[in-house]
């Protein structure tokens, strides 16, 4: 069976499962998320506030009287549901997603300067059927003497930059609903989440993921052709986008395009993809498919793109030695070996070469 990738903001803390969504977690209506503000206060959530924060010179202060309240209020992490402010506030469970919307919403109702960050890298990649979920980490930032500090649930400490994006709050929110599209395509329900990630794209049509997301659940939908242009607009968006290719691989494979192959290579040389890790990553799902003349393409482009990587050298002596060209795969391992030794990959490409009848 081929996975599907989806993206979604899940993981606050290490993300090592996910939690099914219960039936009876239903979408969102429309009539429920037009207009809707997953950032609103109630009159109780500000009195708690004002309760809970004392006002002082420092930003930072208040914050961390904040957060510290905040802690105690919220105890029990949930994956896969995503809530509004409000929804944590009563419920007192919360995901990234929530969690930094109720920061965000009662820090500003306070008067101070708190915005949204993303983590730049992914956290992980956890397996629902057939949906790989690839979980990315959201959080809040607050301004203090002009230097930005990164809000994680159990301290405040200075943001290492180059590791977040800064979000405007209509990409938050377009990440909120597609969240809530991603959980319910997770629930079984392609239909309310095509619903959800469209409502997401009027809110913000340039995040690649989200488009991503949109093309999986019109291929879950059997909207095949739909689903094609949701994954290329995606790459139109970020050439680098490793999901999209590989939803976009699984897609025309499953389709017996005999250029398949051809395609996405075309797509990877025109958008100046310089980088082997998307070569590598679509040539490690074509040996999971037994598309081996395809892999062999891939890794071999790899190389070509970058021949001081091990990986790429000794992914490409993996399938020549599985496919009885033991004498190319040796060299690939020497060549591979100078460069690191102690790789995962070339020294599962030693193992094989030491016993030929070893199977992937």
């Amino acid at each position: 069976m081929r996975s599907l990738l989806i993206v979604a903001n899940l993981g606050l803390l290490v993300l090592l499962s996910l939690t099914p969504v219960p039936a009876s977690a239903q979408a969102p209506t429309d009539e429920a998320i037009s207009g809707h503000d997953p950032m609103a206060l109630t009159e109780e959530m500000k009195a708690w506030a004002h309760g809970e924060v004392t006002a002082t010179d420092s930003d930072l202060a208040q914050a961390q009287q904040l957060l510290r309240a905040l802690q105690e209020l919220v105890v029990k992490y949930q994956i896969g549901q995503t809530g509004t402010a409000a929804d944590v506030f009563e419920t007192q469970q919360f995901n990234c997603v929530s969690f930094s919307f109720l920061f965000v919403g009662l820090s500003r109702y306070l008067g101070l300067d708190t915005h949204f960050l993303r983590a730049v890298d992914n956290r992980g990649v956890v397996s629902e059927g057939e949906l790989r979920v690839v979980s990315k980490h959201m959080s809040a930032g607050i301004q203090d003497a002009g230097r930005s500090r990164v809000l994680e649930f159990r301290f405040i400490r200075p943001a290492a930059l180059s590791r977040f994006e800064r979000l405007s709050d209509e990409r938050a929110k377009a990440l909120y609903l597609s969240n809530l599209g991603a959980e319910s395509l997770q629930g079984g329900d392609p239909a309310a989440a095509i619903a959800l990630f469209e409502r997401a794209l009027q809110t913000d049509a340039g995040l690649p993921e989200i488009w991503v997301n949109l093309g999986v659940a019109q291929k879950q939908a059997g909207d095949v052709d739909s689903a094609e242009k949701s994954y290329r607009h995606a790459l139109t968006l970020d050439p680098k986008d490793v999901p999209a290719y590989l939803n976009l691989a699984s897609l025309l494979w499953q389709q017996d395009q005999a250029d398949a192959s051809d395609q996405l290579l075309e797509l990877l040389s025109k958008a100046k993809v310089r980088d082997p890790y998307a070569c590598l990553v679509l040539g490690d799902y074509a040996r999971r498919e037994e598309r081996l003349e395809d892999a062999e393409r891939f890794y071999r482009r790899a190389v070509r793109l970058d021949r001081t990587s091990p990986e790429a050298q000794a992914a490409l002596g993996l399938i020549l030695a599985r496919t009885g060209r033991s004498g190319e795969a040796k060299r690939r391992l020497k060549q591979a070996f100078k460069l690191d030794s102690e790789n995962a990959r070339v020294l599962e490409l030693a193992r094989r070469l030491q016993d030929p009848g070893t199977v992937d």
